[in-house]
C-alpha cells in the first residue's frame, strides 16, 4: 500500500462539532475526525454512483485502506495531535536541584510551571518537532511549545454567527417550531495559506476512486450547515509521502513497527478480541461519538446513531490493533457505519532505569 498526503484548501468557513460530551453549537473544532469524514465519503459515493459505488467504497476500507483525521497545516508546516504520554524526570537531577540554594529552586519551578501551562494548552504539534517533544524529561529535550503555538494561531480564527432554529428533535422525531428561536453557531475560517490535510493509505488500484470522491465532496461540503454554504473546499496538493523529501518525518514514523510505541492520528477503537491487549500500558483520552443518521431511506424520522466512547487522536499504545468499521444503526432500514480504525505512527519515549513518573 502507498501513503498519500492530501491538502485541502477551504473556500468557506467550516463548522466541526466540538469534542465535549454535550456538544456546544456555539463552538467549532478546527479539525474533523476520521469517522465523520468517512461518513461524508459514503454519502458522496451514494450521490455519485448509487448503492453499488457506496458498497465498493466501503469494501476498499474494509479490506485495509486507512484514513487519518483531518489535521491542520500552515504553509508547508504539518501538524499532528499532541501525543498523550507521561514524561519522566531523572532522580539524580532532582537531588542536585535540592542541593542548590532555595532562590534558584523557586525560579526553576516558576519556569517549569510556565512551560507546563503552555504545553497543556497546546493541542497540535509540528510533525518536525515530534522527536524533540518526545525527548522531554530526558537529556537533549529542546522542544519549544511557543513556536508551534505561534504558527497555530496563524491558521485561522473562530467566529460566532446568529442563526434561526426552525426545527427541533423530540425523542426520535423532528418537529417544526411554531416560534423560531435564534441561536449562536460557531464557525472557523482558515487563513489564505492554511487549511486541513489528511493521510490516506491505500492500494494503487483504488486510489483514483477515493481521490475523486474527496474531490467531489469539496463541492458538497463537510461538517455542519453545508446547506448554508459552509465546509466547501478544493484539493490543493496531493503527495505520495515516500517520494517527497519534505515529508521525510512522516515517512520515518509511518514505519511504526520499528518503534516501541504507537500513536494514532485518528479516532479509533479496537475490536472485542483486541481490547484487553490494546488497553495494556496505553495512554489515552476517550471521546464520545454520536450524531444523527443522514439518510432519508433509513427511517421516516430523524434517528440518532448508537453512541460510542472511543480513543482520541494522540492516544499512545504499546500494542497495535486493527480496529474496525462498526455498525451503529438502531433498527433502521440499512446499516450505518462508524469508521474507527487507527492510523498509527511510531513514537519513542522510553523510561530510564532511575527515572520516576511526573
Amino acid at each position: 500500500m502507498r501513503v498519500y498526503l492530501i491538502k485541502l484548501k477551504f473556500n468557506t468557513a467550516v463548522h466541526f462539532g466540538d469534542d465535549q460530551a454535550t456538544p456546544d453549537k456555539s463552538l467549532s473544532n478546527i479539525t474533523m475526525h476520521a469517522d465523520s469524514f468517512y461518513s461524508a465519503l459514503l454519502i458522496e459515493s451514494l450521490k455519485n454512483g448509487g448503492e453499488e459505488q457506496l458498497r465498493e467504497t466501503h469494501q476498499i476500507f474494509c479490506k485495509g485502506a486507512l484514513i487519518s483525521d483531518l489535521m491542520p497545516y500552515y504553509e508547508d508546516k504539518y501538524f499532528i495531535p499532541k501525543p498523550i504520554i507521561h514524561f519522566y524526570s531523572n532522580q539524580k537531577t532532582k537531588k542536585q536541584n535540592q542541593e542548590t540554594n532555595q532562590e534558584t529552586n523557586q525560579e526553576d519551578q516558576k519556569q517549569k510551571d510556565k512551560f507546563g501551562k503552555k504545553l497543556k494548552s497546546l493541542k497540535y504539534i509540528n510533525i518536525n518537532s515530534l522527536d524533540d517533544y518526545l525527548r522531554q524529561g530526558q537529556d537533549g529535550g529542546q522542544y519549544n511549545p511557543e513556536k508551534d503555538q505561534e504558527m497555530l494561531d496563524k491558521i485561522g480564527k473562530n467566529q460566532t454567527r446568529v442563526m434561526m432554529c426552525l426545527e427541533t428533535v423530540e425523542g426520535n422525531r423532528q418537529i417544526r417550531l411554531e416560534n423560531p428561536m435564534p441561536y449562536f453557531y460557531g464557525v472557523f475560517s482558515f487563513a489564505e495559506n492554511s487549511g486541513l490535510y489528511l493521510l490516506l493509505k491505500i492500494n494503487e488500484k483504488d486510489f483514483d476512486l477515493i481521490k475523486s470522491l474527496i474531490y467531489s465532496l469539496g463541492y458538497s461540503g463537510i461538517g455542519g450547515k453545508v446547506s448554508c454554504g459552509l465546509g466547501k473546499y478544493e484539493i490543493q496538493d496531493c503527495f505520495e509521502i515516500a517520494k517527497e523529501d519534505k515529508l521525510k518525518m512522516f515517512d520515518e514514523h509511518l514505519d511504526y513497527k520499528k518503534y516501541p510505541s504507537f500513536m494514532t492520528l485518528s479516532v479509533c477503537f479496537p475490536k472485542q478480541d483486541e481490547l484487553k491487549q490494546a488497553h495494556e500500558n496505553a495512554n489515552y483520552m476517550l471521546l464520545k461519538r454520536s450524531g444523527f443518521v443522514q439518510s432519508a431511506k433509513y427511517f421516516d424520522t430523524l434517528v440518532k446513531k448508537k453512541d460510542m466512547y472511543v480513543f482520541a487522536p494522540g492516544s499512545t499504545f504499546k500494542y497495535g490493533f486493527k480496529g474496525d468499521i462498526f455498525d451503529v444503526s438502531k433498527d433502521g432500514n440499512h446499516e450505518v457505519y462508524r469508521y474507527l480504525k487507527p492510523f498509527f505512527i511510531g513514537v519513542k519515549y522510553e523510561k530510564k532505569q532511575n527515572d520516576t513518573r511526573v
